[in-house]
């Protein structure tokens, strides 16, 4: 089956492609949700919107480069001026540094902060993905015999494949893999983690995601049997298992630092033995009369 809608429809001539259409909405409804979460850390309304434009700008950057410069080579003069697209961990790459200069600049703690926007992002792409889905835009996976495979012939991106041929529905796969990283870094979040862990969370799925995705996705290997994206989401998941595993190390430490100290076995010994004794008095003051 065909489920791709790469155009929505026409203004004249404006065409309205349906990959900008939700990606817009995608990265509105992010936003929202990032800028929501750092007004909890008391921030005004403007530091926190500052907060996601920095990281939106930033990560529209790295996105378009990391594109361009796969498909296009180093060289700058060789890069069309629009044409093209974007990729998502370019825009991690590029959105997280420029958010954390602003972070800083405004006295936010630069884990919290990440905290603050980690589920956000989870978010953006899981809608993003549909967008790319509806929009046959290249990211589809291998050719498959399952029954839920789908063609991308009226894409928006070339059908490599002959008529008929179904691949992996990657995009899909990706958006429900992120909807459950957001699930699970929101969820941290309110049970009050300790700063970073959230972002530590989302590392640690979202990166092992990719990785995953990615093994039935068309992309080429880069080193070591991997593609770009893999290598990426390898060394997040990496880091995010690390961040993790210190995490709770530390508050396991500060838990029994916390435990008052418990008592020697010979005093807990020579109590019981004065229990016993004080009952024995007492069963003897009581006499015969008190049976």
């Amino acid at each position: 089956m065909s489920a791709v809608l790469p155009v929505l429809g026409r203004a004249g001539d404006v065409v309205v492609y349906t990959f900008g259409v939700v990606a817009a909405l995608a990265a509105a409804i992010a936003g929202t949700v990032a800028a929501s979460a750092l007004r909890r850390l008391g921030l005004g309304w403007a530091a926190a919107v500052a907060i996601v434009a920095a990281a939106g700008i930033g990560g529209l950057a790295g996105a378009r480069l990391w594109w361009l410069v796969g498909a296009y080579g180093a060289d700058p003069r060789g890069w069309p001026s629009l044409a093209g697209g974007l990729v998502w961990w370019g825009g991690v790459l590029g959105g997280a540094p420029s958010a954390a200069l602003v972070l800083r600049a405004l006295g936010v703690p630069l884990l919290r902060g990440a905290d603050a926007l980690a589920p956000a992002l989870a978010l953006g792409l899981a809608l993003g993905r549909i967008g790319c889905h509806l929009a046959g835009d290249g990211d589809w996976g291998t050719p498959t015999a399952l029954p839920w495979g789908v063609s991308y012939e009226d894409g928006a991106a070339g059908w490599p494949h002959p008529l008929g041929v179904r691949v992996h529905p990657a995009p899909l796969y990706e958006s429900a893999a992120s909807f459950g990283v957001w699930a699970r870094a929101s969820a941290v979040a309110r049970a009050g983690a300790s700063p970073g862990r959230v972002t530590a969370w989302w590392a640690l799925l979202a990166g092992g995601t990719r990785v995953l995705v990615e093994a039935v996705r068309t992309n080429p290997p880069a080193a070591l049997g991997l593609t770009a994206a893999q290598l990426v989401g390898l060394g997040c998941a990496v880091a995010g298992g690390a961040a993790l595993s210190c995490s709770t190390s530390s508050a396991r430490r500060a838990s029994r630092q916390r435990r008052p100290p418990s008592a020697p076995p010979q005093a807990a010994g020579l109590r019981r033995v004065r229990r016993a004794a004080g009952c024995c008095r007492a069963r003897a003051g009581r006499g015969p009369a008190a049976r």
